[in-house]
């Protein structure tokens, strides 16, 4: 089975959700596409492709997930930095670590995308 991965994380993609539009655990927000109608999408289907991080060498029948791994991490730390800049709405309430941390997430961020990875084959 073919794995798809986020570029942009999902809990990240879930701070642009409709809020009147959220049901149980289904996030929603409004995708847009060139040429293109609107269309509300669950946050599960959007930013994603198909072994992104995965490596090229397929090791049996699974594919190695290591840049998934450091990726997870890095989203586990930023998670509750970008929770509490979006609770205070002031980037000055951030310790100097939590500045750093959250510098490194916004530069994993902006290269961790299919064109990025595309100019490096």
């Amino acid at each position: 089975m073919l794995e798809k991965q986020h570029f942009i994380p999902e809990f990240f993609l879930r701070n642009f959700v409709c809020k009147e539009l959220q049901d149980q655990e289904k996030f929603r927000l409004w995708s847009h596409r060139r040429c293109a109608k609107p269309v509300l999408s669950s946050t599960r289907k959007l930013a994603r492709k198909k072994h992104l991080y995965s490596t090229r060498k397929k090791i049996g029948d699974e594919y190695q997930k290591t840049h998934e791994q450091l990726l997870d991490k890095t989203e586990s730390i930023a998670a509750p930095i970008i929770a509490k800049i979006i609770t205070t709405k002031d980037l000055s309430t951030l310790d100097s670590r939590e500045r750093d941390d959250f510098a490194i997430f916004i530069v994993l961020l902006a290269e961790r995308n299919p064109v990025a990875f595309s100019t490096t084959d």
